[in-house]
């Protein structure tokens, strides 16, 4: 059964990648590690709306911050990505199986494996 703690973190997460300015830094992080400087010149933003929104990206573990000294590097978090990939496409799996299921006349599929794919998540988001 579906739990509300996962719709919880799908809907952070979705939030998160609804700001325009979010997508463009996750574009530029797909190149690899950045500074907050190299980022800033980039986007074109204010210093303080630019930490905002790499607070808001990192809360939610999309992105990875390594600080040395007054630097501040940041990069994706390829492993949390993928699992935001692995809860969208459950999601759709789901309802195509639910579709196919109410064509037939046949009973809704069970729901199982999401459960332990937010438990991965999780699971790796935490390490």
């Amino acid at each position: 059964m579906l739990k509300k703690n996962h719709f919880d973190i799908l809907a952070k997460q979705l939030k998160a990648l609804a700001d325009s300015n979010r997508v463009r830094i996750i574009a530029l992080l797909l190149q690899g590690e950045q500074t907050a400087t190299e980022l800033n010149k980039q986007v074109r933003i204010c210093q303080p709306t630019l930490s905002h929104h790499m607070k808001v990206l990192c809360d939610i573990g999309l992105v990875t911050l390594r600080k040395e000294g007054v630097r501040r590097f940041y990069r994706l978090h390829t492993q949390n990505f993928r699992a935001l990939g692995r809860h969208l496409l459950t999601i759709a799996d789901y309802s195509e199986g639910c579709q196919q299921a109410k064509e037939q006349g046949l009973p809704l599929p069970s729901f199982p494996e999401f459960d332990q794919i937010f438990a991965r998540a999780n699971n790796q988001q935490a390490n």
